[in-house]
């Protein structure tokens, strides 16, 4: 459990990269804090770094210098196990890409968070329902990815997302290549998890039509965040 509701908090972060002709710094010197209850857009090109911050966030990826904690804890002290742990039960995904499984049914896809679980609850096929209800996907719980418009498959992955009854929410990108009143729409859905269950949501994008949504706004160019966080 995070100390004042403090769910994330990234110290003097900055991750090099070295090929064979030179380094680069994908994100520098970032100092950044979320909180439950509070839906944060972090906005930048493609490019600024964006992805590389919210994979240092999760812990998937370590910064090359600086100190991420997660949910009070730094990252460096939880074991591998603990991590995946943290991941399975606390924090859902939002990819831009969806990472939806074509051969499998809406439902399906969703219920394939179960199998990440230590814990499986009892209730599973009414909480795979209660999250495609969430989303407003029920009717849709036997079609395949294939037959989905591109708003439909975002919805399906934000109903994964939230199977877990996840504390900290990270989206890349996930208004991408939708219309403007759709991405408002996902962006609204993401911003329930924070009503319903007291959440925190990260959000990256470089939809500048976002901002109003979010309770904070940092901008990342360049590697460098600023804003009103």
């Amino acid at each position: 459990m995070s100390n004042n509701g403090q769910i994330v908090r990234l110290d003097d972060i900055t991750k090099i990269y070295t090929t064979r002709t030179e380094s680069y710094s994908a994100v520098k010197d970032i100092n950044f804090k979320a909180e439950r209850g509070k839906l944060i857009l972090i906005l930048g090109p493609s490019g600024s770094g964006k992805t590389t911050l919210l994979t240092i966030m999760a812990g998937f990826l370590k910064p090359s210098t600086g100190e991420v904690h997660l949910f009070g804890k730094n990252v460096n002290d939880y074991s591998p196990r603990e991590l995946q742990r943290l991941r399975a039960e606390k924090i859902g995904f939002v990819f831009q890409t969806f990472l939806l499984i074509d051969s499998l049914s809406v439902y399906e896809n969703i219920a394939l968070v179960n199998n990440f679980l230590i814990n499986k609850p009892r209730n599973s096929k009414e909480r795979i329902f209660a999250a495609m209800e969430r989303v407003g996907i029920a009717h849709l719980s036997k079609k395949r990815p294939a037959e989905l418009s591109h708003g439909e498959r975002q919805r399906v992955a934000i109903a994964r997302a939230f199977m877990n009854s996840a504390e900290l929410l990270i989206a890349d990108e996930p208004t991408a290549s939708i219309e403007a009143e759709q991405g408002e729409t996902i962006i609204s859905l993401l911003h329930n998890c924070i009503t319903e269950s007291n959440a925190c949501v990260i959000v990256a994008s470089h939809d500048q039509r976002l901002k109003h949504l979010a309770d904070r706004c940092y901008i990342l160019e360049n590697g460098m965040l600023n804003g009103n966080g």
